[in-house]
């Protein structure tokens, strides 16, 4: 979190101090970033007036003032407008673009997972459930599209699902057949 009474610049500069960034370097390393993440506008102004796309800007900003070798950024277009949010991606995609730096980005959004990253890395439940390039990911589910329609009591066509192994009390899974091998199965509730 920034501070918002403060402006922009200052919180910049006080970051920079508590990172050991040397005195004689910040003021160049503050133009830089500035300039990197079109602040020039905002920066001598309090935080406190900025949207919330701004100061996200200036909390990644922020977080770059010491030159980290990795920065993690934290789902950081949740709550964004959506012009906003493109704005966001195109930021993190320069600073990607233009750094060695090693970005480690946590999104639910998958559209930003596939612009953003030359690796992905899905999680389920704590533990990495696949990973590989967003190409490598979308190939290995195939090209199918699976519809699930219920018609009539939901809670039978669930039951039917978790007698064939495919759903569980909260959930269920439905693996993609093979293309070379089509597999046609039919479900229907049974009758009680």
């Amino acid at each position: 979190m920034v501070d918002r009474p403060l402006t922009g610049r200052r919180n910049l500069e006080i970051h920079a101090r508590l990172w050991g960034v040397p005195v004689r370097k910040i003021a160049g390393r503050l133009e830089e970033i500035v300039e990197a993440f079109t602040l020039a506008e905002l920066i001598d102004r309090p935080v406190g007036t900025y949207s919330g796309g701004e100061r996200r800007r200036l909390e990644i900003a922020r977080a770059l003032v010491s030159e980290p070798a990795v920065l993690f950024l934290d789902e950081p277009t949740v709550g964004l407008d959506p012009r906003i949010r493109l704005e966001l991606l195109d930021v993190i995609a320069r600073l990607r673009d233009r750094s060695e730096m090693t970005i480690l980005l946590t999104t639910h959004y998958l559209d930003e997972a596939e612009r953003l990253s030359d690796r992905i890395a899905v999680m389920r439940a704590g533990r990495i459930v696949a990973s590989g390039s967003s190409g490598d990911l979308i190939a290995a589910l195939g090209d199918q599209l699976l519809e699930l329609r219920v018609h009539g009591d939901p809670g039978a066509s669930l039951a039917s699902l978790a007698r064939a192994g495919i759903a569980g009390r909260d959930a269920f899974r439905l693996p993609v057949a093979d293309q070379r091998r089509p597999r046609r199965r039919r479900l229907e509730p049974e009758e009680e």
